[in-house]
């Protein structure tokens, strides 16, 4: 059968691999989408057997099934690291194991007993308290281990806060920085609004002695400046979609994200709408005759 050699070395916990033990896939609650998990039957008298994740099994067999397929890996046997071949049982989805904003290389799987590791992370799923299940946890590992311990037990919501806690401070950053700015741009078109109309104070006042009722000196108010929030939010678009460099601190969101553009975009709208309402209304007020006295 045709093979790939696969460079990860699988069951180490590193980046692109990870260790296997038996429901580890349930427990995580990882989605099989051919073939089948590791089970009991991935014992030290089977040949090696192989999950792989569906980017690898799309890069090394492009079109076909990888299921059956050989793959080298670099596995620990006989208390050694060193390359062995194994068949394909499984793909699975390809996980978040060290980044959550975006997946690692590929990813292979191997069962503990087929390739033992030094060190071990257990996960385990439970409906009862943390604090209730480490004394189980601890029973059964000195069943099986007398001398091992168990430390460091998280759950997980905290790996995750722990994983993303950087890129969060990041975000919540920018999201202060960006209300900041938004701030400002209403208060820029508040102020632009403001002193247009009080230099074309005799014009409103020409326009109301002329029969212009105050409705339309408030509707020509708010057109001409949501002419300029409408240029201004066209240039910042095409601005945005030039500067997505930012695409890394960002998770399940691509950096082009239509209803994202779309929402600021309102936003900023209805921010600049409100700074064009008080300027409007000002000018619908102005009375004719003391207009065109003050000139």
């Amino acid at each position: 059968m045709p093979g790939a050699d696969a460079k990860a070395k699988a069951g180490t916990g590193r980046p692109g691999t990870a260790p296997s033990p038996r429901g580890w896939f349930r427990a995580a609650r990882v989605r099989l989408l051919a073939g089948r998990f590791l089970d009991a039957r991935d014992d030290r008298d089977r040949p090696l057997a192989a999950v792989v994740d569906a980017a690898l099994a799309r890069r090394a067999w492009p079109g076909r099934s990888a299921i059956g397929r050989e793959i080298r890996v670099e596995a620990f046997r006989d208390g050694e690291l060193r390359p062995a071949w194994g068949e394909v049982v499984g793909v699975v989805e390809t996980l978040h194991l060290s980044r959550l904003e975006e997946a690692d290389r590929e990813q292979v799987y191997l069962a503990h007993a087929q390739s033992p590791q030094r060190t071990m992370y257990l996960t385990v799923r439970t409906a009862v308290d943390r604090g209730a299940l480490v004394p189980a946890v601890q029973a059964q590992v000195a069943a099986l281990e007398k001398d091992l311990l168990l430390f460091d037990v998280r759950r997980a919501l905290e790996h995750v806060a722990r994983a993303t806690a950087v890129t969060r401070f990041a975000l919540s950053a920018m999201g202060a920085l960006a209300m900041v700015a938004a701030l400002l741009a209403a208060a820029g078109v508040y102020a632009v609004m403001a002193f247009s109309v009080s230099r074309r104070r005799r014009e409103m006042g020409i326009r109301l002695a002329l029969g212009a009722s105050p409705s339309a000196v408030f509707a020509l108010v708010v057109s001409q400046g949501m002419a300029l929030v409408a240029a201004g939010l066209g240039v910042g678009l095409l601005g945005a979609l030039a500067l997505t460099r930012i695409s890394g601190l960002l998770f399940g969101v691509p950096a082009t994200d239509p209803p994202t553009f779309l929402a600021v975009a309102a936003l900023l709208t209805g921010a600049a709408l409100l700074a064009c309402v008080v300027p409007a209304r000002r000018a619908a007020r102005v009375d004719p005759t003391q207009a065109l006295r003050s000139e």
